[in-house]
């Protein structure tokens, strides 16, 4: 898609990325007591949860969106700290509704747990065992949608160890 900026009196025609339109999408939506903002340097987008009637300036990062130009294809990178972000009545991972949402069959989540574990799976599998849960902080202020996918249902990607050779004496 191409955008054209007017600037001191000049036209000037940008490309846009897919992780630009996506993100500008997903930004403009209205939700109730928050909004997503984005960082995005055109092939890596990161989404921010920023409270709108909280007096604050703190961003939560809630994932990362890569575009691969060759393939056409999104990844989805969402960091969890095991001690808070696993839902452990139904023992599973949480995505932001609104950026499931906009994720295509064919595109994967990542979950990197911790600074060991990173497990994988497909959207079309994501959408087969997953649900989606309305959150709301303890004020009732904001509600945010997320949608759920088990624990049991990701892959899990091996993870190479580094080897230290000894020094000889």
């Amino acid at each position: 898609m191409i955008e054209v900026k007017i600037i001191n009196g000049r036209k000037y025609e940008f490309e846009l990325t897919e992780n630009l339109i996506v993100a500008r999408e997903i930004a403009a939506l209205d939700l109730k007591g928050y909004r997503i903002g984005h960082q995005t340097d055109g092939y890596e987008t990161i989404f921010y949860f920023i409270c709108k009637t909280h007096f604050t300036t703190e961003k939560k990062e809630i994932g990362r969106l890569y575009y691969n130009v060759d393939t056409s294809k999104f990844s989805l990178i969402k960091y969890i700290n095991p001690e808070y972000h696993i839902h452990h009545k139904s023992n599973s991972l949480g995505v932001n509704g609104v950026i499931f949402s906009k994720l295509r069959m064919g595109d994967y989540i990542f979950f990197k747990i911790g600074k060991n574990k990173t497990y994988k799976i497909r959207v079309e599998k994501a959408t087969r065992v997953g649900h989606y849960l309305m959150n709301t902080d303890k004020d009732g202020i904001y509600s945010e949608l997320q949608f759920f996918i088990p624990l049991t249902e990701l892959t899990e990607i091996p993870t190479k160890k580094k080897t230290t050779k000894r020094k000889r004496a």
